[in-house]
């Protein structure tokens, strides 16, 4: 912030009355001081935005250039902060690794269970589940079976 200050105070006439300095003229000195802009260490994003000020008002004096340098340095700033992201290449590489850890559990699982099959315990609960299911079928057919002799039994009485 010093530097804004240091460069208000380096000369400039106070801020001009009734549009004496045409808007391109001012940018155009603001340009050509060299000193100043190498004081404040203004970039080429930051020139670009300033020549855009228009839209925000028109620029009077040198110190309505310097006000606009300091709200487009401050609207710029989240954008400085969230560089310290992570890189799309770097949340890649993550992403892989995450992907490569996953297939190797996924494998060390399907070993595991393929050796449990292989066992004996292994054998006797695949057994206990093929018998389960046939159980539960078979409760599944009797009480569509029942429903059906319910059904025939009440049509029956009514007639």
């Amino acid at each position: 912030m010093a530097s804004f200050e240091d460069a208000k105070k380096s000369g400039t006439p106070d801020c001009q009355t009734g549009g004496q300095i045409a808007q391109d003229e001012i940018f155009d000195e603001f340009c050509a001081d060299h000193e100043t802009i190498a004081a404040l260490g203004v970039t080429a994003i930051e020139l670009r935005e300033l020549s855009r000020a228009s839209l925000l008002g028109t620029l009077t004096c040198k110190e309505d250039v310097l006000f606009m340098l300091h709200q487009i340095r401050e609207a710029l700033k989240p954008a400085e902060q969230q560089s310290n992201q992570p890189s799309i290449a770097h949340m890649n590489m993550l992403a892989e690794k995450i992907r490569n850890e996953a297939l190797l559990k996924l494998e060390e699982l399907e070993l595991k269970a393929a050796q449990r099959r292989e066992s004996a315990r292994g054998r006797f609960d695949a057994a206990c589940e093929r018998f389960m299911m046939v159980l539960d079928r078979a409760q599944s057919f009797i009480t569509r079976l029942s429903y059906k002799l319910d059904r025939r039994s009440v049509g029956s009485r009514s007639t």
